[in-house]
């Protein structure tokens, strides 16, 4: 009777060994892959993200599909010190940030696309399918970086052409009528040429919040376009030429406006609550032209009564940047370059 009960718990016992080595191998592999190495160009050069003396947090493409970054907002809740207002465009790395809109004005943290100078921060907020990685360094970096990043500097480096012919496509759909495409080709030309071509397409119908006056529902609802073009070429043995032209068309629907008072107002109210891109919030003295009559948010958020609807528009966005790149046996000498320009009305 005792052999039966020896088996039994010989049995469990393997089980249990076969168990726990099942799970160490899964450790072992979910370790070896959070410690994939990452290259950043933080100092103007390539080094391992666990070698650059500068306080860097850098997202892959794989790490923004993971948490599902799609703007700097989101950049900013998994990046320490860092902080970004969507309403007005001003990032803030240790409370350091721009502190006015006005003309004349420089940001306390500095963006970069590709090496180049970019006084918005819209090259963050663009696509994985089309951005390798982005770098957050935190600090000052006018040494490297010029004035204008006194609280940081924040960079955006584009996916380049690839060496062998690659075709590459995404869609999806999500609620709010909302559809999204984006595809892409690269491959070489010649020997000596790389190309790329992509672009892609985004549309949110509906916002987040209904307008019961019989106007367009507001707050997140958008279309957007855009379309790139590169080309990385080696003219001569040791040195690399990349060109790349880009075009955006935007449209935006970005704010709702919902009296903060249950009664009927004159055409100036007192006050509003604008609700933005997600949730409310309260601007003490905010007024806008336009007749608003009984406020139904009191008992639904997410409607308003409003015949003023507001709209942005960033039309004609377009640049273009050149890196030019001559190794040296000791040194390199390196060119960059850009140019945008865009209109955008409110």
């Amino acid at each position: 009777m005792k052999r039966p009960s020896l088996w039994a718990a010989a049995s469990a016992l393997a089980i249990v060994a076969a168990g726990q080595a099942i799970a160490q191998e899964d450790t072992e592999s979910t370790e070896v892959k959070r410690l994939e190495q990452v290259t950043v160009t933080a100092v103007k050069r390539e080094q391992s993200l666990n070698d650059v003396p500068v306080s860097v947090t850098a997202f892959t493409e794989e790490t923004r599909q993971e948490l599902a970054l799609d703007s700097l907002a989101d950049f900013a809740r998994f990046t320490p010190s860092l902080a970004f207002s969507s309403g007005d465009d001003r990032v803030f790395i240790r409370g350091v940030g721009r502190q006015t809109n006005t003309n004349g004005s420089d940001p306390g943290v500095a963006t970069y696309a590709d090496g180049i100078y970019d006084s918005s921060t819209g090259a963050v907020g663009k696509s994985d399918f089309f951005v390798e990685r982005v770098e957050v360094l935190r600090g000052p970096q006018g040494t490297l970086y010029g004035r204008n990043s006194i609280g940081g500097a924040i960079n955006v480096i584009s996916k380049r052409p690839t060496d062998t012919f690659t075709a590459e496509a995404r869609a999806g759909i999500a609620n709010y009528q909302t559809y999204e495409v984006e595809a892409a080709v690269s491959g070489p030309i010649t020997d000596k040429v790389r190309a790329k071509l992509g672009g892609s397409f985004r549309n949110q119908e509906d916002g987040y919040f209904k307008n019961v006056a019989g106007g367009p529902s507001e707050g997140g609802a958008n279309e957007t376009t855009y379309a790139e073009f590169q080309l990385d070429m080696d003219p001569a043995e040791g040195f690399n030429l990349w060109l790349k032209a880009d075009y955006l068309d935007a449209s935006l629907r970005n704010r709702s406006t919902n009296l903060a008072s249950p009664y009927d107002t004159f055409p100036f109210p007192p006050g509003y609550l604008t609700p933005g891109n997600a949730f409310g919030y309260l601007i003490p003295g905010f007024t806008q032209a336009g007749s608003a009559t009984t406020n139904p948010g009191v008992d639904d958020i997410r409607k308003f009564n409003v015949n003023t609807p507001t709209q942005s528009n960033i039309d004609g966005n377009y640049g273009f940047a050149a890196i030019a790149t001559w190794s040296l046996p000791t040194v390199d000498i390196k060119y960059l370059g850009g140019y945008r320009t865009f209109d955008y009305n409110s």
